[in-house]
């Protein structure tokens, strides 16, 4: 879904995320996302509306036993949710998100599948999604202009003017990542309790940032998604490398190359383990996505670590 500059926009962005959702592939994972969400907002919830069955994920004291032994298979009790709760998903629209995330997909892509995923999973649950995004181009150079900010709200309309919000804001040509700015400002925008999705890439943390992310959970629930580079011996030929500049094809010597590759990949799996570790003494969850196809495995991984962390 990135886009040259002055290309035309897509249309329906939630239709795209729903359709994806529905394949076979994601539907088991989907149900572990369910059960994540619905365990970790179970305080919230007092009154029972309904029963399903059971997915992994799901809090068994949920289970209702003499319905399950009438039935066929393992029920829980589905509780009513009693008051709304406020998601905001915090994400970094600098220019380096119009880069690669895998040889199939883009990290704008790849964010607007996690934002459009989070959102129907709140709305889904009665839950209010916000928006904080940017830095944003003709923006001045500090203060608030520089980012977009989308009251929390629900319904079809509201998700789809967050995802293209998103989408319109990352650019190729447009201004240089600044998630310190982005963390400042989301730190002034939001005046309740809320939980906050920060979606970025994989630029290191700086001790500034952490210090944000410290001080931002103080008061909020804050987990952190990251869209994770292409590993460029995974791309063909003739793709071109480089979102920011121009840049040539990968060359065939380096494409072919297995040794090259695991190494690539074992780095990756470095960064990933090692921005957990960074974030872990905060008590914030993350996780690291590379792809559309691995946002519904990631996103279940990140609400289990947050489930975990809020235990």
């Amino acid at each position: 879904m990135s886009r040259a500059p002055g290309g035309p926009a897509p249309v329906a962005l939630l239709t795209r995320v729903r359709v994806r959702r529905a394949l076979h592939v994601h539907r088991r994972v989907t149900g572990l996302i369910e059960g994540h969400y619905r365990s970790i907002h179970r305080a919230r919830s007092v009154e029972i509306d309904d029963l399903r069955e059971y997915v992994p994920g799901d809090d068994v004291r949920d289970i209702d036993w003499k319905a399950s032994a009438r039935g066929q298979h393992v029920l829980v009790r589905r509780h009513e949710a009693t008051r709304q709760h406020d998601v905001v998903l915090v994400i970094d629209t600098g220019r380096a998100m119009a880069g690669l995330s895998d040889a199939e997909s883009s990290k704008a892509e790849v964010a607007v599948h996690v934002a459009g995923e989070i959102g129907q999973l709140a709305t889904g649950h009665g839950d209010r999604v916000g928006l904080i995004a940017g830095p944003v181009a003709g923006g001045p150079r500090h203060g608030a202009g520089r980012f977009q900010h989308l009251p929390p709200g629900t319904g079809d309309a509201h998700l789809e003017r967050v995802l293209r919000t998103v989408h319109r804001a990352i650019e190729r040509g447009g201004p240089p990542a600044d998630l310190p700015g982005l963390l400042t400002a989301a730190a002034r925008r939001l005046r309740r309790r809320a939980t906050v999705v920060v979606v970025t890439d994989e630029a290191p943390l700086t001790t500034t940032t952490v210090a944000l992310l410290r001080s931002l959970r103080i008061r909020h629930e804050v987990l952190v998604c990251t869209i994770g580079d292409v590993v460029i011996t995974d791309l063909a030929g003739g793709t071109q490398v480089g979102s920011v500049r121009p840049a040539g094809e990968l060359p065939a010597y380096l494409r072919h190359r297995a040794d090259l590759a695991d190494q690539l990949r074992h780095l990756a799996v470095d960064r990933h383990r090692a921005r957990r570790a960074e974030l872990a003494p905060l008590r914030v969850a993350s996780t690291t996505v590379r792809g559309v196809d691995g946002v519904a495995a990631g996103l279940a991984e990140l609400l289990a670590a947050h489930r975990h962390v809020g235990s």
